[in-house]
C-alpha cells in the first residue's frame, strides 16, 4: 500500500511540473505564436507599429531603433512567467500615442512597454 502511495505522489509531482514555469504548456504556446509571427514577417519592414491578431493572441510589431528589422511583442500572454515576451532581442521606442493605439494590453506587458516610450 505504501508503495502505491509513493508512486501516486511521484506521478502527481511529474504531472504538476508541466503546468508552471518557463516550460509550461501555456508558455510554449505563447512563444510558438510569437515565433510564427516573427518568422512569417521577417522580411517585412514596418514604418510604424502595428497590432496583429494571431489566433487568441494579439501581437505588436514595432520597428527597431536601428532600422534593422522589427520587434514583436506579445500583448496578451496566457502564461504567467515570463510575462513579457519579445522577439528578437533589440531596442525600440514608442510614442505615448502609439502605445495607446495598442488598446488592451496585459498590465505586466504594459509596464515593460512604457519603459520604451519617448519622453
Amino acid at each position: 500500500m505504501k508503495r502505491r502511495w509513493v508512486l501516486l505522489s511521484y506521478i502527481t509531482v511529474l504531472a504538476m511540473s508541466g503546468c508552471y514555469g518557463p516550460e509550461s504548456l501555456g508558455n510554449r504556446s505563447d512563444w510558438a505564436a510569437l515565433q510564427g509571427v516573427e518568422y512569417e514577417r521577417r522580411a517585412q519592414v514596418l514604418g510604424a507599429p502595428v497590432v496583429l491578431k494571431v489566433g487568441d493572441y494579439r501581437v505588436a510589431g514595432i520597428p527597431q531603433s536601428n532600422a534593422q528589422g522589427n520587434i514583436w511583442v506579445l500583448l496578451n500572454p496566457s502564461a504567467d512567467e515570463p510575462l513579457y515576451k519579445q522577439l528578437p532581442a533589440g531596442n525600440y521606442t514608442l510614442t505615448a500615442k502609439q502605445l495607446a493605439a495598442f488598446g488592451s494590453v496585459d498590465p505586466g506587458v504594459l509596464a515593460q512597454l512604457r519603459l520604451h516610450v519617448q519622453r
